[in-house]
């Protein structure tokens, strides 16, 4: 387990997660999407660089890990971050994972989709401080 720091407008304070790297994203598709951000500081922020050997045609960097609050009795959750199709150029990445969660890990960048009924596609929305 490496516990990490997380800059804030409060300061630099310690990470809340146990993070560990994870060796398989079966089953995992896209729920959200980290915006404005790039890969190392997500490598900064995980500790890790990516881990998960993806489709290089489509995949540059890809992670998977098991995450929980420090000192919980919580079973990890499996989360997933990866680029698709030269996303990281532009600073977005997809993820699984708990929304709640993504969201305080990568405050500030996390969007999670809303669904658009109007045109039957998910747009995805900023939460709300």
């Amino acid at each position: 387990m490496k516990q990490t720091t997380i800059d804030t407008p409060r300061g630099t304070l310690p990470s809340m997660y146990e993070i560990n790297p994870f060796d398989s994203i079966d089953g995992t598709h896209k729920q959200g999407e980290l915006r404005n951000i790039t890969a190392q500081e997500i490598i900064e922020l995980l500790g890790f660089k990516p881990n998960i050997k993806d489709d290089p045609w489509k995949v540059k960097h890809s992670w998977a890990f098991k995450v929980r609050p420090i000192g919980s009795d919580k079973q990890p959750v499996l989360v997933a971050i990866w680029d698709y199709k030269g996303s990281h150029r532009v600073g977005i990445f997809s993820t699984y994972g708990p929304h709640d969660l993504l969201g305080e890990m990568f405050f500030g960048h996390y969007s999670r989709p809303s669904w658009d009924c109007s045109i039957g596609q998910p747009t995805f929305v900023q939460p709300q401080p």
